[in-house]
C-alpha cells in the first residue's frame, strides 16, 4: 500500500495509469506475428524485416522503460508501507524508547528507493533509477504510445511527498521521546553532573539512547535533502534541545511583552549568551561525548547549539527591520549590538566558558553564528544601514576634527609607559573605525579624509615662511615642529591599529565576506592593506620634513663653526680637549627641536626621524668643515671632541641600541 493511500481499493494516479497503458500498448505490439514468410533473399523479405525490426526496438525499449518505473513504484510502496507499520508499532509503544532501531531500518530503506540508493531495489537495474528508465530518449520512442515525458518527475514528487510525510512523522515521534527523556534530567533547567548523577543511571542512558536515535534520523534526512540544506544545519537533537529555549525566548522577545524593547536588542544577545553558559558544562562533555561515539566526530555540539539560539536571533530582528528603518539611530545601535555579539561569539568557547580564544568558530562560523548576516544578507537593509553609517560617521569625524584634533591624547606619563604618543584625532578616528567595523566603503572614506587633512596641515606648514635667528620665528618653528611630529604620529597610530585590525579573526572573517561581494580584487589583499601602504608613504615624508627642518635650525645655528680656521693650529690646549664654543652654541639652539621629535613620536618613527637627522648632521659636518680644512694633530683631537659632544647632546639615549623596524 503506498504511503497516504487510504486503502488498497484507491484509483492510482492518472501517471500511472498512462505508464500501465503504454506497458500493454507495447507489449501488444511486440506480440503482433510478422508477415508471412517470403522465399528467403528475395527483395520482399529484405524490406519488410528492414521495416519491421526499427519498431520492435523502440517498442521493446518502450516495454522496458515502463517495466522499470513499474518495478521501482511497487518497490518503493512495498518499503513505505512497511515503514507505515513500523511508525504506528513505534507509535504504539507504552513506555520506554520506541522500537527504534526497526522503525529507522524501515525509513531508510525508502529513503534508499527514493534517492536511488538502494543497491537491490529493482531487480536487473543500477541504482538511482536506471538502465532502460533513464537511457530512453524521445528520438528513440518516436512518440507515439510512449510514456509521458513527466513521468520521471512525477514518479520522484510521489516518492518524496510519501518519504516527507513519514519523516515528518518519525521527527515528531523521535522529538516527544527525547523530550520526556530531557525533561527526566531536568531540561531546561541548566544540567550539571551533580543533576545527572542524582537523575541514575536508567535515567542517562534513556536520554543517550533516545539522543542517538534522533542523530540517525538526521543521517536519513541530509541524504535525502542534501543537495537542497548543505551540512549548515544544526543537529536534529539539538534542534529539539533548543526549542525548549527557544520557547522562552519567544515569550519574552516577541509580541508585547516589556522584554521586547526596540532599543534593546542586546537585551535578547545578552539572554542567549547568558544560556550558552549555563548549559555549557552539559553541552560540551555529556553531548559532544554522544556525538563522538555516534560518528559525529567532526561536529561541535557547542556550535550547533549556539547556532540555534542564534538563528532565532536573526527571525527575532528580520521582523524588527521595518521599523528601524524609519529610525536610523536605533538601526545603527542595533547593527553595533550584532557586531558585538558575533565577536565574542567567534570565539564560541569564550560564549561558553568565559575564556576568550578557547575555541574558535570553525570554517563556515560566519554562515552559521554570525547574527549580522541579517543585515548582511538583505540588499534593501544593507543599503538603509549604510547609508545611515555613513551619515552619522560624517557627523562624528567633523565633530573629532573640530576639537583640538592634533594635542596629545596621554599625558607625558602614559606616553612614557605606553610608548605611545596618538593625538586625540587619531585615537578618536580608530575608535570611530571601530564602531562601523564591517563597512569597508565607509571606513575607507574615513580613513581617506583623515589623510586628506593631514596632508593640508602639512604643506599649510611647508608655506609658511618665517624669519630666521628671531625669537619669536625660532618658537614658532618649534610648535610647527612639534605638530609635524603629532601628525607623523597620528598617521603611526592608525596604520598600527589597522595592522592590528587586519590580524584579528573576527576582520579575517569579514575580509572573506568582502571578498565575497566583490569589494576586495586580489586574494591577498586585505580590506585595508592599500590604505595602510598610503599611510605609511604619507608619515615617511613628513618624518624626512622633520629631520629637514631639525637641520635646518642646526645649520642656521653653526655658522659661526663653519667659519672656523685654525684647525691646524699646535697648540695642543687643555686634556681632555672640551668642546668648541661655537659648537655648543649650534648644538643648544638644536636641541629643543630633538627633544620634540623625542616626546611627540612613538619608538620607530622617532629611531626613523633621528637617524635621518643624525645622518644629515654628519654630513653637513663632512662636508663643511672637514672636506675644508687642514687639521694639526690638535686640530683633529678638537674636531673629535665636538664630533661625540655633537652626538652626546642630540642623539645618545633617544635612539635605541638594536635595529628598530620601520614599516
Amino acid at each position: 500500500m503506498a504511503v497516504g493511500s487510504p486503502s488498497t481499493t484507491a484509483s492510482p494516479p492518472s501517471w500511472v495509469e498512462a505508464l500501465n497503458s503504454t506497458r500493454e500498448r507495447a507489449a501488444a505490439a511486440l506480440a503482433t506475428p510478422l508477415p508471412a514468410p517470403l522465399t528467403p533473399g528475395s527483395t520482399a523479405a529484405t524490406s519488410a524485416a528492414a521495416t519491421r525490426l526499427p519498431t520492435l526496438l523502440v517498442e521493446h525499449a518502450r516495454l522496458a522503460a515502463a517495466h522499470a518505473y513499474l518495478v521501482r513504484l511497487r518497490a518503493f510502496d512495498r518499503a513505505a508501507a512497511a515503514a507505515e507499520d513500523a511508525l504506528l508499532a513505534a507509535a504504539a509503544a507504552a513506555s520506554g524508547s520506541p522500537p527504534a532501531a526497526a522503525l529507522l531500518a524501515a525509513v531508510s530503506t525508502a529513503v534508499e528507493l527514493c534517492t536511488g540508493t538502494a543497491e537491490s531495489a529493482i531487480p536487473g537495474h543500477p541504482p538511482g533509477g536506471g538502465g532502460a528508465v533513464s537511457s530512453i530518449t524521445t528520438a528513440e520512442a518516436g512518440g507515439g504510445s510512449r510514456p509521458p515525458p513527466d513521468v520521471d518527475l512525477a514518479l520522484d514528487r510521489h516518492m518524496d511527498a510519501a518519504v516527507d510525510d513519514l519523516l515528518r512523522r518519525t521527527t515528531a515521534l523521535m522529538k516527544s521521546h527525547l523530550s520526556k527523556a530531557l525533561s527526566e534530567l531536568g531540561w531546561p533547567a541548566t544540567i550539571t553532573s551533580t543533576a545527572i548523577t542524582k537523575a541514575g543511571p536508567s535515567v542517562i542512558q534513556s536520554f543517550r539512547a533516545a539522543f542517538a536515535d534522533a542523530l540517525a534520523l538526521h543521517r536519513l534526512m541530509y541524504r535525502l535533502h542534501k543537495k537542497d540544506r548543505p551540512s549548515l544545519d544544526a543537529l536534529l537533537p539539538i534542534q529539539i534541545m533548543a526549542d525548549a529555549l527557544i520557547k522562552r525566548l519567544r515569550f519574552h522577545f516577541l509580541g508585547s511583552k516589556p522584554t521586547n524593547r526596540l532599543d534593546k536588542p542586546e537585551w535578547l544577545l545578552q539572554h542567549i549568551s547568558k544560556l550558552a553558559k549555563e548549559h555549557a558544562e552539559f553541552i560540551d562533555g555529556e553531548v559532544q561525548d554522544i556525538l563522538d561515539n555516534n560518528g559525529f566526530q567532526d561536529r561541535d555540539a557547542a556550535t550547533d547549539f549556539l547556532q540555534c539560539l542564534v538563528m532565532f536571533a536573526r527571525y527575532k530582528f528580520q521582523l524588527d527591520m521595518p521599523d528601524l528603518y524609519t529610525q536610523p539611530h536605533l538601526l545603527l545601535h542595533t547593527v553595533s549590538e550584532f557586531i558585538s555579539f558575533d565577536r565574542r561569539s567567534m570565539q564560541v568557547g569564550s560564549l561558553f566558558s568565559g575564556q576568550p580564544g578557547s575555541r574558535p568558530w570553525t570554517a563556515d562560523g560566519f554562515s552559521k553564528l554570525a547574527v549580522l548576516t541579517v543585515v548582511a544578507n538583505d540588499s534593501n537593509t544593507f543599503r538603509k544601514w549604510v547609508g545611515a553609517e555613513r551619515e552619522a560617521a560624517r557627523e562624528k569625524f567633523e565633530s573629532i576634527m573640530d576639537s583640538d584634533p592634533w594635542s596629545s591624547a596621554f599625558d607625558d606619563e602614559m606616553e612614557e609607559m605606553t610608548g605611545l604618543v596618538p593625538t586625540k584625532s587619531a585615537e578618536a578616528v580608530m575608535d570611530l573605525i571601530g564602531t562601523i567595523t564591517v563597512l569597508r566603503a565607509v571606513q575607507l572614506d574615513l580613513l581617506e579624509e583623515y589623510l586628506d587633512r593631514v596632508r593640508k596641515a602639512v604643506n599649510s606648514y611647508e608655506s609658511t615662511f618665517l624669519p630666521l635667528q628671531s625669537g619669536v620665528g625660532s618658537k614658532r618653528q618649534y610648535e610647527l615642529i612639534r605638530y609635524l611630529c603629532r601628525a607623523a604620529s597620528s598617521l603611526a597610530f592608525v596604520r598600527d591599529a589597522l595592522l592590528e585590525m587586519e590580524e584579528s579573526l573576527f576582520f579575517i572573517e569579514l575580509s572573506e565576506f568582502a571578498r565575497e561581494r566583490g569589494e576586495v580584487e586580489e586574494p591577498s589583499e586585505s580590506v585595508f592593506s592599500r590604505t595602510i601602504k598610503v599611510y605609511g608613504t604619507v608619515e615617511a615624508r613628513i618624518l624626512d620634513l622633520i629631520a629637514e627642518d631639525c637641520l635646518r635650525e642646526f645649520v642656521e645655528a653653526f655658522w659661526k663653526y663653519d667659519k672656523k680656521s685654525d684647525w691646524d693650529s699646535d697648540d695642543a690646549g687643555p686634556s681632555p680637549t672640551p668642546p668648541t664654543a661655537e659648537l655648543s652654541e649650534a648644538v643648544g639652539a638644536t636641541l629643543g627641536f630633538v627633544a620634540a621629535v623625542t616626546s611627540s613620536l612613538p619608538g620607530a618613527a622617532r629611531a626613523h626621524a633621528l637617524r635621518d637627522l643624525a645622518g644629515r648632521v654628519a654630513r653637513h659636518v663632512w662636508q663643511r668643515v672637514v672636506a675644508r680644512r687642514v687639521f694639526s694633530p690638535a686640530g683633529a683631537r678638537q674636531l673629535r671632541a665636538d664630533v661625540e659632544h655633537v652626538w652626546v647632546r642630540l642623539f645618545e639615549g633617544r635612539l635605541p641600541t638594536v635595529p628598530v623596524e620601520y614599516r
